[in-house]
This record gives C-alpha cells, sequence and structure tokens, in this order.
C-alpha cells in the first residue's frame, strides 16, 4: 500500500524524484501529493538524500512518506 505524502513538499510541480527512483516505487497522478509504493521500495535512500524539500520520511531506512506542510 503506498505511503500518501502529507506536508513539506509545495505540489506545485512534477515531484522530481519519480524519475529518481530506479523501481518506480514513487508515482504523482498530475500535481497531486506524490504516492510511495512500499512494495517497490529497496531502500536505497536516493528520494530522501535528493529531494531538494527534505520531504521524504524514512522508516526502518526505507522511504515511508513525503512530508508536506
Amino acid at each position: 500500500m503506498p505511503a500518501v505524502i502529507p506536508r513539506r513538499c509545495p505540489q506545485n510541480h512534477p515531484c522530481p524524484l519519480v524519475t529518481l527512483c530506479p523501481t518506480g516505487a514513487i508515482r504523482q497522478k498530475g500535481f497531486a501529493a506524490p504516492e510511495i509504493d512500499l512494495g517497490k521500495c529497496i531502500e536505497c535512500g536516493a528520494c530522501s538524500a535528493s529531494c531538494a524539500y527534505g520531504a521524504v520520511r524514512e522508516d526502518a531506512g526505507r522511504a515511508a512518506a513525503f512530508d508536506l506542510s
């Protein structure tokens, strides 16, 4: 089940992490909140290291959610 991304991300642009994720675990419909499919996440950390807003939250080394506030 994907984790919906909650707060720090401005959501007014295409999320660059969608194309950065090597497994396609991050997806976004239009400018809606990005989602992370935890079943596809391989815990590489690329998304949390690359997010310009520091919006990706990790849980046990795995991207768990985006902070959209």
